[in-house]
């Protein structure tokens, strides 16, 4: 597991907050780890190329929820399960489809949104140090979303 290193970071109830929403808000990490996960289970015995990305994505997300779960603590919060608005994930929440090109498609649009709630984060976080975190984690979002599209174009492709 990844040590987040914010050595110099005060607590900040109100940055708390504001990751508890990528870490385990709608299209948050908590989410979007479970999801692909689900993915990679559904086709498991079907597609094995697919199945591996979409384990594959789960597994940098789980990294991510873990990044972000360190920091809502080392800023003096709680990395429940909860978002800031007092929304609890469940499994109603989630998107049982079964084929491949809509598993797809659900994922790159989930990852469209992850990115631009990425984007506000860093925007309202003047915390270098936080910031840096973030930044690193929009990249891996960024590369995510490139892996699903040319999932896509080599699905439809065949």
């Amino acid at each position: 597991m990844v040590k987040t290193k914010l050595s110099g970071v005060n607590q900040n109830k109100y940055y708390a907050s504001l990751l508890k929403d990528a870490y385990c808000g709608e299209c948050g990490e908590t989410f979007s780890m479970l999801q692909f996960q689900y993915f990679s289970y559904v086709i498991s015995n079907f597609e094995n190329e697919f199945t591996s990305q979409f384990y594959l994505i789960a597994q940098d997300d789980l990294e991510h929820h873990s990044m972000l779960g360190e920091c809502i603590v080392k800023l003096g919060g709680d990395p429940t399960f909860i978002s800031s608005k007092n929304i609890a994930l469940n499994g109603n929440d989630f998107e049982y489809v079964k084929g491949i090109k809509q598993m797809i498609l659900q994922g790159i649009e989930i990852k469209e949104k992850t990115i631009i709630n990425y984007k506000i984060l860093i925007a309202k976080i003047a915390e270098k140090e936080i910031k840096n975190i973030l930044e690193i984690i929009l990249t891996d979002e960024q590369k995510h979303k490139e892996i699903l599209e040319n999932m896509l174009k080599k699905y439809e492709n065949n």
